[in-house]
């Protein structure tokens, strides 16, 4: 479709609140705050609560993320919007980081921030009706960005509102939309400047501790598919894992690394999760040292092991829940013991 014929597209509407059975509809809420904070997850909720004029929100469900990460973002709300969409779903994001920090060292995120008014809160128009509120920064949008019919700018500004804009502006402009009070949409926003999701990233860290990467079931390399064995690699961090994506992975055991067809990403083509078996004392994030603030630029990759490693599994001189003593990419490993890498230094290494 043509941008003369987006921005001629009519305002979507919800459907008429007369129609909405009370207390029916769910909220989640995708926000980068901890579930304890009760603060921020219990003012936003009170504050759609107070435009809740037609008693139609029943469930408020609060998703977690860490801190500035709209990798994560996107991938839940992805997850929400497209995968457990239902007719009562709601689905609002509340993650907005506010830009490079004043340090060039720290690459904690590297969203810019642009200011309120060039980050607006923004709404994705879905063909299965699921109405996606959400701040336009990162990729909170990308798993979208194939998948909505149009992205909408909110009627809003929040300037000097700012860091509680989703408290004090725009759940008022959420519930508007659902009672049907008026205009809430502005104009349209040009899908090419949403970024599509980087590959071969750390994506999310789920509530058992199991890891998803940006890598999809159909993005396995082909050459590891008759594997047992592979080696993965996490933010530098280098272990050996059964291959339970294209094979069975041989005997599994309690503390095995294990990667394998994730939950996460849809039936069709799903993210690649890595996790550990049984009851281990470690889950995949403890073994490969992901802290609970992960950032958006983790690299994950996948490899072969060499003939030797495989000799050495083989005779049981390298059990798969040790580190790999060979590294896989240069500098990752020390004289067997595990040390950190940077991640720009690995950026650079596979873009020099």
């Amino acid at each position: 479709m043509s941008q003369q014929a987006l921005e001629a597209a009519p305002r979507p509407k919800y459907r008429p609140v007369s129609e909405i059975a009370p207390n029916s509809l769910s909220v989640v809420l995708v926000l980068d705050s901890p579930i304890i904070d009760t603060t921020a997850y219990g003012e936003i909720f009170q504050a759609i609560n107070m435009h809740n004029n037609h008693n139609v929100i029943g469930e408020r469900f609060p998703a977690p993320v860490p801190q500035l990460n709209t990798l994560a973002t996107g991938i839940l709300v992805r997850q929400y919007a497209l995968h457990n969409d239902h007719d009562r779903l709601v689905v609002v994001s509340g993650t907005a980081p506010y830009g490079v920090r004043p340090d060039p060292e720290s690459r904690k995120h590297s969203v810019p921030w642009r200011g309120s008014k060039e980050q607006p809160f923004a709404f994705a128009e879905m063909p299965n009706g699921v109405p996606v509120f959400y701040v336009d920064a990162g990729y909170v949008a990308s798993g979208l960005k194939d998948h909505a019919m149009r992205f909408w700018q909110v009627k809003a500004d929040p300037e000097g509102s700012s860091p509680f804009r989703m408290r004090d502006v725009f759940a008022e402009k959420i519930m508007r939309y659902i009672n049907g009070d008026g205009p809430v949409l502005d104009e349209i926003i040009d899908p090419e400047t949403i970024p599509a999701f980087p590959d071969d990233r750390l994506g999310l860290v789920d509530g058992q501790g199991n890891l998803h990467a940006t890598t999809r079931v159909e993005g396995w390399p082909d050459y590891l598919a008759d594997q047992e064995n592979v080696s993965v690699t996490v933010g530098g961090v280098v272990r050996l894992a059964k291959n339970r994506v294209t094979k069975e992975g041989g005997h599994r055991k309690e503390g095995d690394i294990v990667v394998q067809i994730g939950s996460l990403g849809g039936r069709n083509n799903p993210y690649i999760e890595i996790a550990v078996v049984g009851h281990s004392p470690e889950t995949a994030q403890e073994v490969f040292d992901v802290p609970a603030r992960y950032g958006e630029h983790i690299i994950v990759e996948f490899t072969e092991q060499s003939d030797a490693l495989i000799e050495m599994d083989r005779t049981g001189e390298l059990p798969l829940n040790v580190f790999h003593p060979v590294p896989a990419i240069p500098g990752s490993l020390s004289g067997g013991h595990l040390q950190r890498v940077d991640e720009r230094d690995l950026e650079e290494e596979r873009h020099p």
